[in-house]
């Protein structure tokens, strides 16, 4: 007879006088509160077998066949993932100009570059190379910069023709965009809505008088936060479907006033149209690294649970932090065999965050001369978990496997060797507790 355990991805928190269920393999989660499951998931959590026909149906999600070795069952999921993925993700930079000059910006603004005419055609021309060579039935862009929309006419005729190559090769494309929100009026954000936009990043970093210092305009003069909040309660009433990501990277300060910005963002944005998320500010290689006030790495985790907790409190359910319990979801970008970050000057590289072009894996190719030429072996090298390292680190036996295969930081497992755990950078255990109380 078939004896059940309790699965090595399953989480068991007490709550509320019942468990709190979540699988991470299969992204189930379940609450259970009466006496006979209770009784049944502490036998299971007590490492006891219990018969396929004894345990109950409700628990069997969260359960699996003794027999079963689960750490190679969840890393076949991941190569299935890739093997039937035929969707293209690439993040392009329109511009590197920009009418902020934020005080944690990493990147040179001393030299303009805009993508032109000839890098749209070497695109369309690499798609339609990539689709006869990969396959490819979706195609989802984000526009970066810089900030996207200050090129908004030339990115509109951009988009129109991608989406009409799009028709003609049968790939459904989509878009999205990460911006300061200055530009993106309600006209604008509509329009953008109809040419296939689902979703937007803006970053308000707290109130006015933090935002303002932090995210100032290029000409240091003038209220960048109040443009923006007029804009995005415009875009609440507004036609259109597409989500807007309200960030926050917070320092000291804005922590300080925490309980009130989340109460603000719940009279104002508590609708379906937004999300939130908290990041904190880093030191990412900018001319005033040294000034900012930026959280030590080891009050990041009761930093993310004391925000988790604010965020309950008020209610305010963000399906942003939600979805990183999904299968895969805390996969960084560059551990995507299929995503590609490119450069206006035709550059394809795996990772954002690294303005130096000069390191070995930093520029994995081009898409110069109408073609992603690319080196197969560096891509793989960044979207594929190694196994010697997940040993040492104890991946295999974290109950979070499942989301992040160990490819939270690819660039650092690639370029030092190292993992960087999702549960050294978010208190998972906050996470779940929040999904349960926002229900």
């Amino acid at each position: 007879m078939i004896k059940y355990r309790l699965s090595r991805f399953t989480i068991a928190n007490f709550y509320d006088n019942g468990y709190w269920l979540y699988n991470s393999l299969y992204s189930i989660k379940g609450y259970a509160n009466e006496d006979k499951y209770i009784s049944q998931i502490e036998k299971l959590l007590d490492g006891e077998l219990i018969s396929s026909d004894e345990v109950y149906e409700e628990l069997k999600p969260f359960c699996v066949d003794d027999d079963v070795d689960e750490v190679k069952l969840a890393l076949a999921m991941h190569n299935y993932k890739d093997a039937i993925d035929k969707a293209l993700r690439l993040i392009i930079v329109t511009t590197n100009a920009c009418n902020f000059r934020c005080r944690y910006c990493y990147e040179d603004h001393s030299v303009c570059l805009t993508m032109d005419d000839k890098f749209e055609r070497d695109l369309l021309n690499a798609l339609s190379d990539y689709k006869s060579k990969y396959g490819l039935t979706n195609l989802i862009i984000e526009w970066y910069g810089g900030e996207p929309l200050i090129i908004y006419d030339k990115l509109i005729r951009y988009i129109a023709d991608i989406n009409e190559w799009g028709k003609e090769n049968d790939v459904i494309c989509q878009h999205t965009a990460t911006s300061n929100g200055y530009y993106l009026t309600k006209e604008r954000y509509e329009e953008l809505c109809k040419l296939g936009f689902v979703r937007f990043q803006i970053t308000v970093d707290g109130f006015k008088w933090t935002h303002n210092k932090l995210r100032c305009s290029s000409d240091n003069d003038g209220d960048t936060w109040s443009v923006i909040m007029q804009n995005l309660k415009e875009i609440k009433d507004s036609d259109g479907n597409a989500i807007i990501i309200l960030r926050a990277n917070y320092s000291f300060e804005l922590l300080s006033y925490l309980e009130e910005y989340v109460s603000f963002l719940c009279e104002n944005f508590n609708n379906p149209k937004f999300q939130v998320f908290f990041y904190p500010i880093k030191r990412w290689g900018g001319e005033n690294d040294s000034e900012l006030d930026a959280l030590d790495e080891s009050l990041l985790l009761p930093a993310s649970e004391i925000i988790l907790k604010t965020l309950s409190e008020h209610k305010l359910r963000s399906k942003f932090y939600i979805d990183r319990l999904n299968l895969f979801s805390q996969i960084c970008y560059a551990g995507d065999q299929r995503s590609f970050f490119i450069n206006t000057n035709g550059d394809i590289q795996k990772c954002s965050l690294v303005p130096d072009s000069t390191g070995k894996f930093n520029v994995i190719g081009t898409i110069s001369g109408g073609k992603f030429d690319f080196n197969e072996t560096y891509n793989f090298m960044f979207c594929t978990p190694d196994m010697n390292i997940m040993r040492e680190k104890g991946c295999f036996d974290c109950a979070y496997l499942p989301v992040c295969y160990g490819l939270c930081c690819p660039y650092a497992l690639v370029t030092k060797g190292e993992i960087r755990c999702i549960k050294e950078k978010m208190s998972m255990e906050a996470l779940l507790e929040y999904d349960y109380k926002t229900k």
